[in-house]
C-alpha cells in the first residue's frame, strides 16, 4: 500500500494565534509549496530541546526555565499535559521499545524518567554533574548521559532506569554516539575523540584533534562515524571520519566556519553539517569524505535534521529567527520560513509528517503546513 505524506511543520513561534488560526507565513528564496499556519500553542518557559515517539504520537518539549516538559499530540499540536521535572533540563531522548523518556535536569544532576504514554514521572535518577547530551540503545537497553563537568558517562538500564555504571574520562565530554551493530561508543572529550567497548566499557582506540571535539553522528549502513570539531580561531576546524568497528581514522576534512551539529541522510550517505560561524550548511560524502559546495542559510545555524520520506532537511537559524528547508537530493535551499525568536532544535516525526522546531525566547508551538 502506498501512503501520500502531507509534510507540516510544528514550530515554536515567536506569536500566540487561537487554535485552528490560519495566518500567512513569509518565506523567502524559491518555495516549492505555499505554507500557512495552522495552529499555535503555547508551552513552558525557554524551550531548548524536543523529541518525538512515534508509536505514542506525543511530542515532548524540554521547557529550561520553567522546569517542565509539555507533552504534544503530534496530530494536532495541543498540550496534552505540563510535568514537573528537575532544574534546567537541557535534553531529551526516548527509548519506543520500553516506552520511556529520558530527561537531563543539568543543575539537578539527574534524569527524570518518564512514562511515553502519559508523560507521568516514573522514577528520578542521580547522575554525574550538568548532564547535557542523552543517546539511548534500543537494542541493549542502555541509556548513556553525558555529564559535561562531572568528566563522565553515567550508563542506565532502560527498562527500570537504574544506576549501572560510570564511565569516567578525565575530561569534559561535548557529544556521544553509539553504533549497536559494532557494539562500539564514540565519545567526542575535549580534544580527543575516543571509541569504548560497549560490553566492556574499556577504551578501543584515541584520536587527538587538536581542537574541541563536538557534535558525533554514525551512519551504521554505511559504517562511518562522523565527529566535528571547532576552535577559537577556526584555523584548525575539521570533520574526522572513523571506521565504526574499529575506531580507526579514515580522514579528516578541513571545514572552517565552526562545524556543528550533524544530520546524516541514510539514503544518500551524505552528511549535512551546519557552520555556525559561518552562517553556511555543508555536505559531506561519507563513503569517500568528498564536501560538496556549501550552503547559505540563515544566521548562527544550529541543528539540522532530515525528513527522509519528504527528502528535506531542516535547518534551525538561531540568529535570523528562520528555518532553512533543503531538498537532500540536489543540496540546495528552496525555501525559508520565518519562525520565533532564536530557534534552537528540531525534530521530525515521519509517522504523521510533522516536524517541531523549538525556538527557545517565544515559548508556543505553531503548525505550518508545506
Amino acid at each position: 500500500m502506498t501512503h501520500k505524506l502531507t509534510l507540516k511543520i510544528i514550530v515554536i513561534a515567536g506569536l500566540i494565534y487561537d487554535s485552528g488560526t490560519t495566518v500567512p507565513v513569509e518565506t523567502y528564496g524559491q518555495a516549492v509549496n505555499r505554507v500557512s499556519i495552522l495552529r499555535t500553542t503555547p508551552v513552558g518557559g525557554a524551550p531548548t530541546a524536543v523529541a518525538v515517539d512515534e508509536q505514542t504520537q506525543r511530542a515532548f518539549v524540554i521547557n529550561n526555565h520553567s522546569n517542565s516538559v509539555s507533552v504534544l499530540d503530534t496530530m494536532s499540536g495541543a498540550v496534552l499535559h505540563s510535568i514537573p521535572v528537575g532544574i534546567r533540563p537541557s535534553a531529551v531522548s526516548i527509548d519506543m521499545r520500553t516506552n520511556r523518556v529520558f530527561v537531563l535536569n543539568e543543575l539537578s544532576n539527574s534524569v527524570s524518567v518518564l512514562n511515553a504514554g502519559d508523560g507521568a514521572v516514573v522514577s528520578t535518577v542521580k547522575v554525574g554533574a550538568h548532564p547535557l547530551d542523552v543517546v539511548v540503545a534500543v537494542h541493549t537497553h542502555r541509556v548513556y548521559v553525558l555529564n559535561y563537568m562531572g568528566s563522565s558517562v553515567s550508563v542506565l538500564d532502560a527498562r527500570n532506569g537504574q544506576l549501572v555504571h560510570t564511565i569516567f574520562l578525565g575530561t569534559a565530554p561535548g557529544g556521544i554516539g553509539v553504533d549497536e551493530s559494532t557494539g562500539r561508543i564514540f565519545i567526542a572529550a575535549d580534544n580527543r575523540i575516543l571509541t569504548l567497548n560497549s560490553r566492556t566499557w574499556s577504551i578501543v582506540s584515541t584520536i587527538e584533534t587538536r581542537q574541541y571535539a563536538g557534535a558525533v553522528a554514525i551512519d551504521e549502513h554505511a559504517g562511518r562515524v562522523i565527529v566535528t570539531t571547532f576552535g577559537k580561531n577556526g584555523a584548525f576546524d575539521k570533520i574526522f571520519a572513523l571506521n565504526a568497528k574499529s575506531g580507526r581514522l579514515l580522514y579528516a576534512v578541513p571545514i572552517n566556519g565552526g562545524p556543528g551539529a550533524v544530520a546524516i541522510d541514510k539514503k544518500t550517505h551524505h552528511a549535512f553539517i551546519v557552520r555556525f560561524k559561518s552562517d553556511f550548511v555543508n555536505v559531506l560524502d561519507m563513503t569517500n569524505g568528498r564536501v560538496i559546495a556549501p550552503v547559505a542559510v540563515g544566521n548562527f545555524p544550529l541543528r539540522v535534521t532530515i525528513a527522509e520520506q519528504a527528502g528535506l532537511a531542516f535547518v534551525v537559524n538561531a540568529a535570523s529567527n528562520t528555518v532553512s528547508v533543503l531538498e537532500v537530493a540536489n543540496e540546495k535551499v528552496v525555501q525559508t520560513i520565518r519562525v520565533g525568536r532564536s530557534p534552537r532544535a528540531v525534530a521530525v516525526d515521519e509517522r504523521s509528517g510533522h516536524v517541531f522546531v523549538v525556538n527557545s525566547d517565544s515559548n508556543n508551538v505553531t503548525v505550518f503546513t508545506v
